[in-house]
């Protein structure tokens, strides 16, 4: 007799989608067969008329803990979390304080999130260098990336942009020193793409216009971040990729020109894998201007003619996993009567941009959408999108893993209320005025 069986559902596999029963004993998969199979177990779901897939990985979170738990911290985003299907998150190493860069950070994060998260996590290492915008600043974290690698940490993670003192940005040598520090033990490296020296000089020629309305703010942000420093610093991750042969991961593409570079460097044969969001899937740069400040994100979404080519390179696989960036904030750290370029509560510049405009659930809202529209016919791997974090494997080789397991149901809704919504910050949600589905 088996735990639990899951009957006359549409079960999503790599190869195929297909009806079937899935038995599960002890929380492992135990077996998957044929519909109509008589099958005795303790408790039976009928999923009947509804999709089974496994659990959702977001490759890409910022849950806040420790030191900006007012914001989000993992018991609140992992029950978010949960709640839409993504079974497991991969934490990043910001918004954190301290963040984290060494051994000792990662025994503390360690010691305050094991006691609450209701989901598997992983966490990313953060890869630290020597801006800081002071001549002869050093603060990189070069000699503590292997022992964080021995802590377990999944991947690693950099910022070419300008970021702030609690995790400074990373010039191209301390990339090449990462990358040939990390070869030899087989670890990523991912990178949020947008170059240093145009994002911070157009930054500074904003500023210093006096005046400006709000529409004209939004648009110097968006022309700081245009695509030309997320193209610009991508091709110089992928030429130290080229220089090392170290493993590049390139953190939530935006647009198109970025992707096509991508593709081009896995046709190489380049070590580089590369994920996107679903904003930059499904919404655009007039999303910003018509939502303010909710809706600001580094990098920014982009034109309606570069998302809808944005697909593009998540069917063809260049795109192999997207993540939420979830990177939540306080309400009034994304209130549009406020500056909210640098608000004065934000003790890491870091964050000026990147806060609250996606959740967990948008990648579970993605995931579902595609399923009830048949997208997911046109993919090559149902897995790029539902699990392509992890390793895809095949249907053979479930049996004897643990289950992570979703069944969607059409009449199951999460509405973008506060009382709904089980991640902390909701400016986001409440301002699309949409439902979520789960």
């Amino acid at each position: 007799m088996y735990d639990l069986i899951i009957k006359n559902g549409k079960l999503v596999t790599p190869d195929r989608i297909f009806e079937a029963t899935v038995a599960i004993n002890d929380g492992k998969y135990a077996a998957i067969v044929a519909p109509g199979t008589e099958l005795e177990a303790k408790e039976v779901i009928d999923a009947r008329g509804n999709y089974v897939y496994p659990g959702i990985i977001d490759c890409h979170a910022h849950l806040n803990e420790p030191g900006f738990e007012y914001r989000e911290d993992f018991e609140t985003g992992s029950r978010a979390a949960a709640v839409a299907g993504c079974t497991t998150l991969i934490d990043m190493p910001l918004n954190n304080d301290p963040s984290l860069m060494n051994k000792e950070i990662f025994d503390l994060k360690m010691g305050k999130i094991s006691k609450h998260s209701v989901v598997d996590y992983a966490l990313w290492g953060g890869i630290v260098g020597d801006y800081n915008n002071e001549p002869g600043s050093v603060k990189n974290n070069m000699n503590d990336l292997v022992d964080l690698h021995n802590c377990g940490v999944a991947a690693f993670k950099g910022f070419t942009c300008p970021n702030g003192d609690l995790f400074p940005t990373v010039n191209m040598g301390n990339v090449r020193k990462a990358l040939e520090i990390l070869k030899p033990y087989n670890a990523l490296c991912g990178f949020h793409c947008e170059e240093f020296g145009q994002v911070l000089e157009r930054e500074k020629e904003a500023k210093a216009k006096e005046g400006r309305t709000n529409e004209e703010k939004i648009r110097d942000f968006l022309d700081a971040h245009d695509v030309w420093t997320e193209l610009v610093a991508t091709k110089n991750v992928l030429d130290m990729c080229r220089a090392t042969g170290g493993r590049v991961h390139i953190c939530h593409v935006s647009h198109p020109a970025v992707a096509e570079v991508v593709k081009q460097a896995i046709y190489e044969g380049l070590p580089v894998t590369a994920e996107t969001c679903p904003h930059y899937l499904g919404y655009t740069e007039d999303f910003v201007f018509e939502k303010g400040a909710p809706a600001k994100c580094t990098p920014p979404m982009r034109t309606k003619a570069d998302m809808e080519k944005m697909w593009d390179y998540v069917l063809d696989g260049t795109l192999s996993c997207i993540g939420s960036d979830h990177s939540p904030a306080a309400d009034e750290e994304k209130d549009n009567d406020k500056d909210n370029e640098k608000p004065d509560e934000k003790p890491d510049d870091s964050l000026k941009g990147d806060i609250d405009v996606t959740s967990a659930e948008s990648v579970a809202e993605l995931v579902n959408s595609l399923l009830k529209e048949s997208i997911f016919d046109k993919l090559d791997s149902v897995n790029d999108l539902v699990s392509g974090a992890g390793e895809s494997i095949k249907i053979s080789d479930i049996v004897g893993l643990t289950s992570s397991i979703n069944v969607l149901a059409d009449n199951f809704t999460v509405n973008g209320e506060k009382t709904d919504l089980l991640f902390r910050s909701v400016t986001f949600a409440e301002s699309m005025g949409n439902a979520y589905q789960g």
